[in-house]
């Protein structure tokens, strides 16, 4: 199983915005290098949904504005499920247009304990990805 790893604050930002913007689902952007995330880049749901998430093509190329100047590159999106598993919904595999790019799902089923998990897609295929968060 591949591993995407993941800085512990970037964790920690994810799960604070996914507390703050719950019942709906929080988004955002994941900056680094190949599978290993240094920063997140939160964003706006466009969907203020608490079952869908979208990021406006606008706000999505401002972060990859910044990203470039933080020296990182686009390698991940995440989003979080306020109240089901992190795991990749019917509309989230029908959406996923990159096979490269990596998904992160948090789940605040538990909010004590949030799960985060990290998947590639290609349409119905689905691989998951062993996540290593460091120091």
């Amino acid at each position: 199983m591949p591993v995407f790893s993941i800085k512990h604050e970037a964790v920690e930002n994810i799960y604070a915005q996914a507390r703050a913007e719950a019942p709906r689902e929080a988004c955002g952007m994941l900056g680094g290098s190949g599978l290993e995330a240094t920063k997140a880049y939160p964003t706006k749901n466009s969907d203020t949904s608490n079952i869908t998430y979208s990021i406006e093509p606008q706000e999505a190329f401002s972060v990859i504005k910044r990203m470039r100047a933080d020296n990182v590159d686009f390698i991940a999106c995440y989003h979080s499920h306020p109240e089901t598993e992190a795991y990749p919904s019917p509309t989230a595999k029908a959406e996923a247009g990159n096979s490269e790019l990596v998904y992160v799902i948090v789940s605040l089923q538990r909010p004590d304990e949030p799960e985060l998990r990290a998947y590639r897609m290609n349409g119905d295929d689905v691989e998951e990805l062993e996540v290593r968060v460091y120091n």
